[in-house]
Order: C-alpha cells, then structure tokens, then sequence
C-alpha cells in the first residue's frame, strides 16, 4: 500500500467513524465533531508533512548528486563551524583512552546519576520506615543501574579489543600511527586517519585497515522515512564512509557513520592524504520503516 493510500485510508476511517457515531442512538454531535476533526487534521497534516518532505528530499539528492550542495557558501561555512568544535582532532593520551573518549554513551551517565536517585531515595526510606531490608535492595538495585550506566559510558567491549590488539607484534606501529593521525566522530564511532593506516571504530569495533590494502574510498546515503500506525512522522539521514579493502582475491567493505558534514571532511581528508576516493555519492537509499524506530 503506498504512502498516499494509506493517508487516504485513514482520512476515510476517521469519517466514517463519525458518521457511524452520529448513527447510534442517543450520540452527542458536539462531542462526536471534535473528536472527528481531531482525527482528521491528524491525518491531513501527516499527508501534508509526508509530500512536503519528499519533495525537499528529491531536491536534497539532486544537489548532492550534481554537487552543487557542497560548492554553497552558506553549507560551507555551516560546517567550518561544525568542524571547528566537531572536525579531526589529535589524540589525546593513549590510543585507549582517545578511542574510550570518542565511543563514550553520555546516556551511561544519566543511568549512573539515575542509580544515586535510587539509592538516595531507599536511605529516605531507611530513616523513615527503620526498614533495613529495604536499603539492603535499594543498593543492589542502584548497583545494577550504575554499573549499566558505567558500561554505557566506558565502552568496556572496546577496550577489550585494545587489549587483545596490544597483544599483536605490530601493535607498535599501529599505536604510532594512531597516535600521530587525527580522529574524527560522530554518535560514538568515526575514524582515525593515522599515518598509513585509518582505524575504523564503534563502541563494539576496531578496523585497522592500511592504506596499501585500501582498494576505494566512498561514502553513501541512506534517508528513513519512518510511519506509526501508517502515518508519516519524519525522516533520518544517514551517511556512511565506505572502505573496500583486501588483497586481489578478497575485497571486503567496512562502512562507519558519520554525520553528512562530517563524512564530506573524511573524504576529503583522506583524498589529500592520496587515497583512491570516489567525490560523488556511491548511492542514495530511502528506506520506509513502519513502527518502532530503529536504534543506530
């Protein structure tokens, strides 16, 4: 069913539900009016929003196809302001703690505050009630919270593979180059583009990738279009670098978001530093998602 039918759909159920409510016996038409109207500005707006919206995303992709979108000025200077707090940064400490610092969750440090509430709230508890057994529980439980919001934070799984990459031979060289490259991020993954080597991470990853085994450089978009209960609410932008890298016989990809200000940087960072990068878009997706959200 297209996007169109389905707010026409449920422009017809809101009608027809007032129209069925006007039919029963004894129904109220001033309090059945509102309720329809509701229904139906819900679904005319949501109509409205889903056209407009497509229409600036058909001219969003022709400006990035053409080009023409990063030559603006004004896009320009928006992101030289971006960059200039968010942009490539040099690494600070060790290749560890830059990348723990880059991946951190600041939602780990809401459950953390959150499981101090807990506690704060069963001690109330405690000197009110004289109820040991409860602060006994309230510690277990905001233990639990904060060492949530603890792993949220400190990215434990990525420091686990530091770990075992330290255990490497040449985990010299590649902490060298790390440490002598810049990092950019975005949402907790970005990369590094160190000397001879870039580092792709996340908080659950770490590609090192040379530049010998670097094949092309690309990035690529992705916009989501996202319905609840078949009608339109927004749409997400995502854009993703993309590395093909490996031998002759096995050329693997390895993609990282970033956000689009951000990921036009690293394409030009990295075709300064003489990589085989492709400028223009390697393709610009839309994806429809009914329901819940998905977590990126």
């Amino acid at each position: 069913m297209s996007r169109k039918t389905q707010s026409m759909v449920g422009l017809c159920t809101g009608l027809g539900l007032g129209v069925f409510l006007l039919m029963l016996e004894g129904a109220q038409w001033y309090l059945i009016v509102p309720v329809v109207a509701i229904v139906v500005a819900i679904v005319l707006f949501a109509f409205l929003k889903d056209r407009f919206d497509t229409k600036r995303l058909e001219r969003l992709d022709e400006a990035i196809s053409s080009g023409e979108r990063y030559k603006d000025e004004k896009w320009r200077e928006k992101q030289q302001k971006y960059l200039d707090s968010h942009g490539f940064k040099e690494p600070k400490g060790s290749m560890s703690r830059d990348l723990i610092w880059h991946t951190r969750q600041l939602s780990g440090v809401f459950f953390m505050v959150l499981g101090l509430v807990v506690l704060a709230v069963f001690a109330v508890i405690l000197m009110t009630e004289n109820d040991l057994s409860a602060l006994i529980c309230g510690v277990i439980f905001a233990a639990c919270i904060c060492c949530y919001g603890y792993y949220r934070f400190r990215s434990p799984k990525l420091r686990r593979l530091v770990e075992e990459l330290s255990q490497h031979p040449k985990f010299d060289v590649l902490n060298e180059a790390y440490m002598r490259g810049r990092t950019i991020s975005r949402r907790c993954s970005g990369l590094n583009l160190g000397a001879g080597i870039v580092t792709l991470f996340t908080p659950r990853s770490l590609v090192p990738i040379t530049f010998k085994e670097i094949r092309e450089v690309s990035y690529y978009i992705e916009h989501r279009l996202n319905y609840t209960s078949g009608l339109y609410s927004d749409t997400e932008h995502h854009f993703y670098v993309r590395i093909m890298a490996g031998d002759e016989q096995s050329v693997k990809e390895f993609p990282i978001e970033l956000g689009e200000m951000a990921t036009v940087e690293a394409i030009e960072e990295m075709a300064r530093a003489g990589l085989p990068v492709r400028a223009e878009p390697l393709g610009i997706d839309t994806t429809i998602i009914h329901g819940k959200k998905e977590q990126l």
